[in-house]
């Protein structure tokens, strides 16, 4: 890896800088970002072997975008989920929590772009990269912002609640998530 990609990783490990959590939360926030900064960044480290495999430049992009924003989600989810073990929160306390999220992704989002020019890309990589990479920060952004307001999906409704559409996206972040994060042959 080169040293501009390698200060690129570093600024994305440095994200978020303030957890405002404490104590034994704040360190179990720090061992999971850590590990699952060190699960995406691995994978983005070896991308270049993985070449032959995409088609063009916007093909690389996309999956960049995806792992990218995979990371997002894990290090949202697991935030959410330790800040959500004192929830439910009343409005007051809830909308802190929500911009928070919002400004996490928000910065992600800004330096996960020094790929774009990292790599060199025009026209449609990057058009590909930041649609992507929108589309599924979003995504990471509700999910976070759904868990801290303590709203469980209600039975027999599919994913999000959104009946057939839910669970169709619910098969598509599936499919997604093992494309990213394969398992041993034997699970499947």
């Amino acid at each position: 890896m080169d040293d501009d990609a390698e200060r690129l990783e570093v600024a994305l490990r440095a994200i978020p800088a303030h957890s405002g959590l404490v104590g034994e939360q704040e360190e179990q926030f720090r061992r999971l970002r850590l590990r699952i900064g060190q699960r995406q960044g691995d994978w983005r480290r070896s991308m270049g072997s993985l070449a032959p495999l995409f088609d063009d430049d916007a093909h690389f992009a996309k999956a960049l975008a995806g792992n990218l924003a995979t990371e997002l989600a894990g290090i949202l989810r697991a935030w959410s989920r330790i800040r959500s073990e004192r929830g439910p929160f009343g409005v007051d306390e809830l909308q802190p929590l929500l911009t928070w999220v919002d400004e996490a992704a928000a910065q992600w989002r800004s330096a996960a772009r020094g790929y774009v020019a990292l790599e060199g890309w025009t026209g449609e990589a990057v058009e590909v990269f930041d649609g992507f990479l929108d589309e599924l920060s979003e995504r990471a952004v509700a999910s976070a912002s759904e868990q801290l307001r303590n709203i469980e999906p209600a039975v027999g409704r599919g994913a999000e609640g959104w009946g057939i559409v839910g669970q169709f996206i619910r098969a598509v972040m599936g499919a997604v998530g093992r494309v990213f994060h394969p398992g041993s042959p034997g699970s499947r």
